[in-house]
């Protein structure tokens, strides 16, 4: 019942905030069917697409549809009309969503990584889209062939989203060779859906093939409704039977646009839209780069910290380092801000990510400064690690002086937080007597503490002990065990 009711309030927020444009592109697709009804039909064309919503058609109107396309593109798929006007669908498309994303909805240059001028989307869209589309013109005319043969509107329904995918591979081959050819890094799927690149533009409208399709089946699911619930009744149907159509039309478009809206407005007391959150939550096991994006575009720190820890749950810090720094590290610029980001809203484990970049150097000046601070930010957040890190930078005087005593006290609070490295480091100091009092057995306990919590380096100098006979009675075969 809860997600009911969110959805509904979500839906309700999205028509208040959009009433004005989404009455408007109703509207307008309601202006622009009559019009073409009032310059184009006849009585005796009203008079047959009246019997025709009244379902005396329903056998035929595959035939009807399929004429209508070809006098659209043409008779003939290889030919210099169908290409043409293929070619004129696929800038069109383009130019209308470029239109949309970076006039209305502002995708462009904020939520997609990237910036896009007019004429490069267009030159793109010469370069990515017109082949593709014109491929998945062929596939759409032949899927509307075999529709015809397939009685069931779920079965068809199916069979759509077949075409849905196929269309979809199709683009993403088109894109992914682009990328590949210019030498750039390839963009996954999940970014083109959720609109984190200026590419989705060049996905997105290659689905303009597949709305003939998607038409066919919405116009045979309205002939069929109308018959269902004996809409004769309506005067329109007879008189004016466009203004049916051009009404059933607009509610779709109105319904579509909703939904769209919904997904791309933000949630109450959030930075992100609710399609970032549900693309983060449901595919950060499998892909993390809307969970990174969200962190890009967020400017609430909390927030963030709450998508890192998505990209990081159950990999651990290491990793969670690696799968970021692998694919942001071209651009420290970018890698930077999404950690801080996280790390300031208590994602401790960024701060300690932050602390091991200034630390080591790799991706920013190194500053041993700033990585101790990084560090104690991440220790104080409760990780363990940071800890460990934070007593290696006393241990060896970087960015602070060096302090044996400071040192040991980090690393007692790393092993007592289950950081194995503390462990094993404080068993050291016990065993060289820095910064505590020189004790051999305590030594073995911390190395051995270490090793059964997996850390190598553990039981690497638990051997040793044993080796030495210190703090425990030499042995060379545990030794060599160890």
């Amino acid at each position: 019942m809860d997600i009911v009711n969110n959805v509904y309030h979500a839906i309700a927020e999205a028509v208040a905030a959009h009433w004005a444009v989404l009455s408007g592109i109703s509207g307008f697709s309601f202006a622009v069917i009559v019009f073409i009804g009032n310059f184009f039909l006849d009585k005796k064309s009203r008079g047959t697409i009246s019997l025709w919503l009244l379902g005396a058609y329903e056998d035929e109107w595959s035939r009807h549809y399929g004429k209508f396309f070809d006098w659209l593109f043409g008779p003939h798929y290889i030919s210099w009309r169908c290409i043409w006007v293929s070619f004129a669908f696929s800038m069109g498309t383009v130019l209308l969503g470029y239109i949309v994303l970076d006039q209305w909805l502002g995708v462009i240059g904020s939520r997609a990584y990237g910036d896009l001028t007019l004429a490069e989307a267009l030159l793109f869209c010469l370069l990515i889209n017109v082949l593709p589309d014109y491929v998945s013109l062929m596939e759409t005319r032949w899927l509307l062939r075999k529709l015809a043969t397939i009685p069931s509107l779920w079965l068809q329904f199916l069979v759509l989203i077949a075409d849905a995918v196929i269309s979809a591979v199709i683009i993403v081959i088109a894109i992914t060779a682009f990328q590949a050819l210019q030498g750039k890094p390839l963009i996954s799927l999940s970014e083109m859906l959720g609109l984190y690149s200026v590419f989705s533009l060049f996905f997105y409208s290659t689905f303009v093939t597949s709305v003939w399709a998607w038409g066919y089946w919405l116009s045979t699911l309205l002939v069929r409704l109308f018959a269902l619930f004996g809409l004769s009744r309506i005067p329109s149907i007879w008189v004016r039977p466009e203004y049916v159509i051009a009404f059933a039309s607009s509610v779709i478009v109105f319904v579509t646009m909703v939904l769209i809206t919904t997904l791309l407005m933000k949630e109450e007391g959030r930075e992100v839209s609710r399609l970032d959150n549900t693309l983060c939550t449901a595919l950060s096991f499998i892909d993390d780069k809307p969970c990174i994006h969200s962190i890009r575009n967020t400017l609430d720190p909390a927030e963030a910290a709450t998508y890192m820890s998505h990209v990081c749950q159950g990999i651990g810090y290491e990793k969670c380092f690696s799968t970021i720094a692998e694919d942001f590290k071209k651009d420290g610029r970018i890698v930077l801000p999404l950690f801080k980001k996280a790390c300031k809203g208590g994602h401790s484990s960024s701060c300690l990510i932050l602390g091991y970049l200034y630390r080591d150097g790799d991706v920013v000046s190194r500053d041993y400064v700033l990585a101790v601070s990084f560090f104690r930010q991440s220790c104080d957040g409760g990780n363990a690690n940071g800890c460990e890190a934070l007593g290696k930078m006393y241990w060896n005087g970087r960015g602070v002086p060096q302090d044996d005593d400071l040192a040991a006290s980090f690393y007692r609070q790393a092993c007592e937080g289950e950081g194995m490295g503390g462990c094993s480091m404080l068993g050291r100091m016990y065993r060289d007597g820095r910064g505590v009092l020189q004790d051999d057995k305590l030594a073995v306990s911390f190395y051995r503490q270490a090793c059964e919590g997996d850390y190598a380096a553990g039981c690497a100098r638990l051997a040793q002990m044993y080796r030495d006979g210190r703090g425990v009675l030499q042995d060379d075969k545990l030794a060599v065990s160890f």
